[in-house]
């Protein structure tokens, strides 16, 4: 069940009463090659894999990232898993809403495409040389091109908007953010994930120039991507003053969703450093 908070200050404070017993259930955890979960995209306690993939980011020690673990046997992560939970809680019931997510190629697009079916659009972003709002194929599938920055559709067009873990890799988040607000009518409602930090301000990584090129202001990051074998280049690492900026781009409220619940595979990212921990968290916004 989600705690919804709309200070950082009160979202960190909770967080900080999970970190003793959070820490010795994840060290448990991660030496399990799987655990015994309940998955709400299949509705059924499974077998869930444990992230054994070890990681080193200018930390002491190799660490497990169990954010993106718990792999159902359906394929549902932890992360699909918490982002069905906040969509579901944030529409209601008896709603048949129109949801734009920016992912095309991805399992969650299945799970989201069977509770919403053609009230569902999917998009990717494709590259540069594409047509916003144009269809290609790609990877065997007929895929929607649009640019986070600048989305093809009209004003007021979608009751929801999902993206997860986008919005680091867009060189200007703060016009993504307006652009999620302008698709949106009103009353509806952005849900996103994104590596969140205990930090007190964003941590600029690199930077778009004006002719397109990358300026690097911190050694280069990368996380998977679909599109890319290299994966998506980290512009920014977010901390305590998105919520902020959420209000500053057209949202009229939004929050912080935590949800810590081992069980359904809701737990951290299990990194040591507090520059590098995430919680299992949920951002929603309302226009």
């Amino acid at each position: 069940m989600f705690l919804w908070f709309d200070s950082p200050a009160e979202f960190h404070s909770c967080a900080e009463r999970y970190k003793r017993s959070s820490a010795k259930i994840e060290k448990h955890l991660e030496r399990l090659d799987s655990v015994l979960g309940y998955c709400n995209v299949c509705e059924n306690v499974r077998t869930m894999k444990v992230s054994q993939i070890p990681v080193s980011q200018r930390t002491e020690r190799v660490w497990i990232n169990l954010r993106e673990g718990f792999i159902c046997e359906c394929f549902a992560t932890g992360r699909n898993r918490i982002s069905v939970e906040a969509i579901t809680e944030s529409l209601g019931q008896g709603q048949n809403p129109r949801v734009l997510a920016i992912e095309r190629l991805t399992h969650f697009y299945k799970v989201l495409y069977n509770r919403f079916m053609e009230r569902l659009t999917g998009c990717e972003y494709l590259g540069g040389d594409r047509t916003p709002g144009g269809t290609y194929e790609f990877q065997g599938a007929d895929v929607r091109h649009e640019n986070l920055l600048a989305l093809s559709f009209q004003d007021e067009t979608f009751d929801l908007v999902f993206h997860g873990d986008v919005l680091e890799h867009v060189p200007d988040y703060r016009k993504a953010l307006r652009e999620c607000a302008r698709v949106l009518r009103k009353g509806g409602v952005l849900v996103f994930t994104v590596p969140y930090f205990d930090i007190p301000a964003h941590i600029e990584r690199a930077r778009m120039n004006a002719d397109g090129s990358i300026l690097e202001i911190l050694p280069a990051v990368y996380h998977g991507n679909p599109i890319s074998e290299k994966g998506s280049l980290v512009f920014m690492q977010h901390g305590r003053p998105l919520l902020d900026d959420i209000l500053d781009s057209g949202f009229v409220k939004a929050e912080i969703g935590f949800n810590y619940d081992p069980f359904q595979g809701f737990v951290s990212n299990n990194n040591p450093t507090p520059e590098g921990h995430m919680w299992p968290i949920v951002f929603r916004a309302w226009k």
